[in-house]
């Protein structure tokens, strides 16, 4: 079995460079199509996302734990939850097609929100391939098809741009470029070996129950991510959605890359959970938040001070009234970095009750706080009340994992020195002359100097760290 760096490490280079080409891309079309527009088209992205959550239900997360357990049946698994959730997608296309028929939202044209669900639907289409490649811990193929779909997206914006730049072009290419997406997944599963088997009679629906538990689980976790974008087009209108979508678009790309390292985890801790005493789990997991929060901790304290100097940077002038939502929303990735390791936690260990009512309760924050603070505070509002959300999973996570499940992580191991760190190149950065343009790309690695040399001098890298920072990087086998 490789070993969890290894896969760290392609996961998260292969994932790096798709991103890297999705983010000019979309950087290039935010400057072209300006607040407006791209308010529409992230609206768009935001009402699709939301009916496309009756189309995943847990499916991955299940899938990856079984194929993990039991990699002998992986085809005969993947075979179940390819066939269901193809009938998902189609029940949520369903859905989709009836809000419309019936008039849908005046706030964003019914066509734009179909192009959008069908790329939605197709990424969702994929997801049984690369969840069932995870959990044989075949990352160095999963990630090389994220990477080449990531940037066959970016292809298709381009030409977008140089051709014919709208909204609806360019949601139609992510269709487009997300047909050929699905026949890479297609190949990368079959050259692993697996193949559809057609089911048994109601095995399908014997699969589909075991992932209920699931279900519940990621459909409240995508509302909750979804529904600050439906209510502020709902409330502002497109303007205030432009604003937000450039710093959301930020936000997302370093969620993501930040998942890519947190992803090859999930494996792992599923396994070692056959240990009643879940010292494997400690173990694994106590790592993985220390360094999450090592690269967590710059970034948000790092890009709340650079914030107003980022977004006009990135997006054009036009857009510099991001920067004060960008302000919290760098912090919704970090935390996220580190969330995201508690709660393949707390699904590893079986706690899918406890993560319902945690998605539960942030949901019905984000929702309330929302309709209460947009009206005044805007984009603003829906900045801060995420990041209190994910502050209150946090909390609960390592709460859950220490009462319940004899999991307690060290708050020092994870803050030490880490925290001091950020703080002093924040300090740093925040007394030093603002930044301006090109000069924004100095400044960040200034900063990430700075935070570097602080850690190397406060006693990070002991010889562990220093061990698995060697393999991270392929220098160790």
């Amino acid at each position: 079995m490789p070993s969890l760096l290894s896969n760290v490490r392609l996961s998260f280079l292969s994932f790096a460079l798709g991103k890297a080409a999705a983010a000019a891309a979309n950087i290039a079309l935010f400057r072209s199509l300006g607040p407006a527009q791209m308010g529409d088209y992230t609206a768009a992205l935001g009402f699709a996302g939301v009916f496309s959550v009756l189309a995943e239900l847990g499916l991955s997360a299940y899938l990856t734990r079984e194929v993990s357990r039991h990699p002998e049946k992986a085809s005969t698994l993947f075979s179940q939850a390819l066939l269901v959730q193809g009938i998902q997608v189609l029940i949520a296309a369903l859905v989709l097609g009836g809000f419309l028929w019936r008039g849908g939202s005046d706030a964003i044209s019914p066509a734009l929100v179909g192009l959008g669900f069908a790329w939605v639907a197709l990424i969702n289409l994929s997801s049984p391939f690369s969840a069932c490649l995870q959990g044989l811990e075949e990352f160095g193929s999963t990630s090389r098809v994220s990477s080449l779909a990531s940037v066959l997206n970016a292809a298709g914006l381009w030409l977008v741009l140089l051709f014919a730049p709208s909204v609806a072009a360019a949601l139609a290419s992510l269709v487009l470029t997300g047909i050929l997406g699905l026949g890479m997944w297609v190949r990368a599963a079959s050259k692993k070996g697996l193949h559809f088997e057609m089911p048994r009679p109601f095995q399908p629906f014997k699969f589909w129950k075991e992932t209920l538990p699931f279900a519940s689980v990621s459909g409240l976790n995508q509302l909750y991510l979804r529904m600050d974008v439906v209510l502020l087009t709902l409330l502002s209108g497109s303007l205030a959605v432009g604003y937000y979508g450039a710093g959301v678009r930020v936000s997302d790309l370093l969620a993501a890359v930040l998942g890519s390292l947190i992803g090859p985890l999930y494996p792992r801790l599923a396994s070692s959970t056959t240990d009643p005493s879940h010292g494997g789990l400690r173990l694994e997991l106590s790592r993985a938040t220390r360094y999450m929060t090592a690269l967590s901790l710059p970034l948000g304290i790092g890009g709340t001070v650079m914030a107003s100097s980022l977004m006009p940077w990135l997006f054009g002038a036009d857009f510099a009234p991001a920067g004060a939502a960008f302000a919290w929303l760098v912090w919704v990735p970090a935390l996220m970095g580190v969330n995201a390791g508690l709660l393949l936690a707390l699904s590893a260990v079986g706690a899918l009750g406890a993560m319902n009512l945690i998605f539960v309760v942030a949901l019905g924050l984000n929702l309330s706080l929302n309709r209460i603070f947009i009206p005044s505070q805007g984009v603003v509002a829906c900045a801060w009340i995420w990041v209190l959300c994910e502050v209150l999973i946090l909390a609960v996570c390592l709460a859950l994992l220490a009462l319940r499940h004899r999991v307690a992580l060290s708050a020092r191991a994870m803050l030490w020195p880490s925290l001091p760190a950020a703080l002093g190149m924040g300090v740093l950065l925040h007394f030093l002359p603002m930044a301006e343009g090109w000069h924004c790309v100095p400044r960040v690695l200034e900063g990430a100097l700075v935070y570097a040399g602080l850690l190397w001098v406060l006693g990070f890298f002991g010889p562990e760290e220093k061990e698995h920072l060697g393999r991270a990087l392929g220098f160790k086998s």
